[in-house]
């Protein structure tokens, strides 16, 4: 029996029974949903629900990866109605699982969704351009290392990793598709190579309330710290931050918000400092995140003003200032902070190191992922190398851009006493199955790794989760699996080695 006559067979039944044989005549029409159930292979694939409705049925998805189309109706039926539904291919080594819901006339049906998990890539083992790197013996400093300075720091750092989009994320640590952060995801990431989380944090979306004295939630914190010892707990370093959080510091750095911004995040540094006050030196704070400013609905991600500068100064000033205030082991803690939208040129042009009481103890903080247009789309240009040949086109912010970029903040930065953290770094995964691209994803991340560890910087792999295609994720944050290999090989070999 074809797909649609088994569908529709229902409706037909109950039209003869009930009509006469006829769309026109008879009783009222029920609402009723063919489907409690659709089910999708891995590929981009497209199912149908038929409603038997007296008017137009809607349906929506609850997932990005699921559409819905317009209801339609059925040949000359004048009640049988057919809506498409088609999800997006799923590159994830998980099926997953979503809902549609149906209404009409009042009335509303949930259709179940299932799409199973796509097929996993095959080992790089063969390839030895993107084949597993042999790891060193990476170290993990005992916790009695008070004192340790940033330099020191720096060194002991093998190469760090990001749980991005889950705790800074305003509306809870699931809302943008992660799951909670796990002691099984940690242990997954250090077993791969890392040995330095970088964990940014929301703290104003979980206030008390949004005024003075600006006190943070007590469960907000506590689960803070429940993950931060995930990773301190497995003697690796951790840096926690203030990031994004709707932006209440992100974007106003200017003089009007200036007083306000300074009040609150001294308010909110006081707090978190207090709370993690035992802990040793493998703990780091980092002050802010990506600070700019935004005027009549634009950002500028440009060249401060002189305005915007002395905000970002008294930002800087305002989260030492709050930290070493608390004292205990606060007072020798590594501070990170940050240039104008961690932007690193404008670290060169842009950032004057606060005032700090302890010696030794402040490093500076940019982010990189040039060229954009590579780094941040699957689509346009999924190619890099220039000295490897992946990308011919011109050599404009390839590895001899690199070379001097790093090169300069070493110079500016490094060399005068303040360690560079490259906060957030990192490309999509352009494809998991084309060789020649996947070498060049590899390539690129072993590139940048390596040109900053050599140039005195400690590099911390930007991981958004949801590992695929068009996404920065490397591990499944439910098993801590490496779900993308080419790429976390990439980095290992940039770090295993990188000349120190």
């Amino acid at each position: 029996m074809s797909t649609i006559l088994r569908y529709l067979l229902p409706f037909v039944i109950l039209s003869l029974a009930s009509c006469g044989g006829s769309d026109d005549s008879g009783p009222a029409v029920d609402f009723k949903v063919a489907q409690t159930e659709l089910s999708f292979p891995a590929s981009p694939s497209e199912s149908t629900i038929y409603v038997e409705s007296p008017s137009a049925p809607s349906a929506v998805g609850d997932a990005p990866w699921l559409r819905c189309g317009k209801a339609a109706l059925n040949g000359q039926s004048t009640h049988i109605w057919i809506i498409k539904v088609s999800a997006d291919e799923n590159t994830t080594s998980e099926s997953r699982t979503a809902a549609v819901s149906v209404e009409a006339a009042g009335q509303k049906a949930t259709v179940k969704v299932t799409q199973e998990a796509a097929a996993q890539p095959t080992p790089d083992e063969s390839d030895p351009d993107i084949a597993d790197y042999t790891l060193p013996e990476i170290p993990y400093p005992a916790d009695d290392n008070i004192g340790e300075t940033a330099a020191q720091a720096v060194k002991n750092i093998f190469a760090g990793w990001n749980i991005g989009n889950s705790l800074e994320v305003p509306d809870g640590e699931t809302a943008w598709g992660n799951p909670e952060v796990s002691q099984r995801l940690i242990d997954g990431v250090k077993a791969a190579g890392f040995n330095a989380v970088r964990i940014p944090c929301a703290w104003s979306s979980r206030l008390v309330a949004d005024a003075e004295p600006y006190t943070i939630k007590p469960e907000w914190i506590k689960r803070v710290r429940e993950v931060v010892d995930y990773a301190y707990g497995n003697g690796m370093y951790v840096i926690i931050n203030t990031h994004w959080d709707g932006g209440w510091l992100e974007l106003h750095a200017n003089a009007a918000d200036c007083e306000k911004v300074v009040k609150k995040e001294k308010a909110i540094w006081t707090q978190i400092a207090n709370e993690f006050a035992s802990y040793g030196q493998r703990l780091i704070f980092a002050g802010n995140n990506e600070i700019r400013n935004k005027v009549g609905g634009q950002e500028n991600w440009g060249e401060p003003s002189a305005a915007e500068r002395a905000a970002l100064e008294a930002y800087n000033q305002a989260f030492v200032d709050a930290v070493r205030a608390t004292g205990g082991n606060n007072a020798q803690r590594n501070l990170v902070v940050q240039s104008w939208c961690c932007n690193p040129w404008r670290a060169l042009d842009a950032l004057t190191m606060p005032r700090d009481p302890a010696e030794s103890h402040l490093m500076a903080e940019v982010h990189f992922y040039d060229p954009m247009d590579f780094t941040h789309t699957d689509k346009k240009i999924r190619a890099w190398g220039y000295r490897k040949g992946y990308y011919t086109a011109d050599n404009n912010n390839q590895e001899d851009y690199i070379d001097n970029l790093f090169g300069l903040l070493k110079t500016n930065f490094v060399d005068k006493g303040y360690p560079v953290i490259l906060g957030e770094y990192g490309t999509v995964c352009h494809t998991l199955t084309d060789k020649t691209v996947k070498k060049s994803d590899h390539y690129y991340l072993e590139y940048v790794t390596k040109a900053a560890k050599e140039n005195g910087m400690v590099p911390f792999y930007w991981d958004n989760g949801q590992p695929q295609t068009g996404t920065f994720g490397i591990f499944n944050r439910t098993t801590g699996e490496v779900a993308v290999p080419h790429m976390l090989n990439g980095i290992m070999k940039g770090a295993c080695t990188a000349r120190q």
